[in-house]
């Protein structure tokens, strides 16, 4: 009898076991799941919506960002178009409880091509102007 009773409680030992540990899902697995949900570009003309905190899973999930070239994207994300292609590591490190997890994101900013365009606009006028100008002298004139 104390043989089956010892059976029956340690099956109910594994069974219990096994119930909570398959209950919900951990920490750690809800930080990686988070960060597969975000849509992080892979490349941007525009400010990103990096928040410090997040509401996922019905948790609250708290980040911190960091920039590896603030100034193309500062750690608000709040991005800054240069006279060339910036490439640009973000860290966020997501929070949750005790449990952290660190992921990079590699995001390309475009070039800042509108002085590019203005000046070839501004050449192309002088350039314009002056072969305008010099075809409206007269011979006599030179």
């Amino acid at each position: 009898m104390d043989k089956i009773i010892k059976s029956a409680l340690s099956f109910l030992l594994v069974l219990v076991v096994f119930m909570v540990s398959s209950c919900g899902k951990t920490k750690q697995t809800t930080l990686e799941d988070f960060f597969k949900s975000l849509n992080l570009p892979a490349e941007t003309s525009s400010d990103l919506n990096l928040k410090t905190s997040y509401s996922y899973d019905n948790k609250t999930i708290t980040v911190n960002w960091t920039s590896s070239n603030e100034s193309a994207i500062s750690n608000t994300g709040v991005v800054t178009r240069l006279e060339s292609e910036q490439t640009v590591i973000l860290v966020g490190e997501a929070s949750l409880g005790k449990e952290s997890l660190k992921k990079s994101f590699v995001i390309k900013v475009l070039a800042d091509t509108s002085r590019q365009t203005l000046e070839k606009v501004a050449l192309s006028l002088i350039s314009s102007n002056l072969i305008h100008s010099s075809s409206e002298e007269s011979p006599e004139s030179l």
